[in-house]
């Protein structure tokens, strides 16, 4: 991806490798300094750095946020330029997110995760940690997981992902300093034309 002709990368994970045997563990942001000091991994001076418009993950579920903050603050003193968060299907977790970061003035897209079936929301629901369906989306979903016609099902479904994530879209555009979205459509990258249409 490319912000105004200036290359952007995520910076996410900095797993132990056998050659890397300092490395850490992800999203702690250490391996962000790295980049500033402008040396290679052999501590080398890098004499024309590449310029890049770094970014950071972040994690609006956690519970409590609090720890979550420094870690993202830690990040923008390191570098960072914007945030990609995890997922959050939950508005008011993301308005809340959102109104807490505005302090760190970096640009935030919060991810949204359209869900194609009831099995795919219900592992979420239970078994991603800190991640929460809201009921009245996690039922809508099971109750179109009923409809014995395969078609009208799917149907059901996009329905539904396309109220529910189009709401949820404008809203924040509405009501809050987020830069945007970013889609994560694993499987259900045909959603994305039609949301893109109804939340433009």
């Amino acid at each position: 991806m490319q912000r105004y002709g200036q290359p952007a990368i995520l910076c996410l994970h900095k797993q132990s490798c056998s050659f890397l045997p300092d490395s850490t563990k992800s999203g702690d942001g250490s391996h962000l300094p790295d980049y500033l000091q402008r040396k290679d991994l052999n501590d080398n001076p890098i004499e024309s750095p590449p310029q890049f418009f770094v970014g950071a993950g972040a994690n609006p579920n956690a519970d409590p946020i609090e720890p979550e903050l420094i870690k993202c603050a830690k990040k923008v003193q390191a570098g960072a330029q914007f945030f990609q968060t995890q997922v959050v299907f939950d508005l008011d977790i993301a308005k809340n997110f959102l109104k807490e970061t505005n302090r760190y003035n970096v640009p935030v897209l919060i991810g949204i995760f359209p869900l194609r079936s009831y099995g795919v929301a219900e592992y979420f629901d239970k078994n991603v940690p800190g991640v929460k369906v809201p009921e009245e989306l996690l039922e809508a979903l099971k109750k179109a997981k009923k409809t014995p016609d395969k078609k009208e099902r799917k149907q059901k479904y996009n329905e539904i992902n396309l109220n529910y994530f189009a709401n949820f879209i404008k809203e924040l555009k509405k009501t809050t300093s987020a830069a945007g979205c970013h889609v994560m459509s694993v499987g259900y990258e045909s959603i994305i034309p039609s949301l893109a249409e109804m939340v433009k």
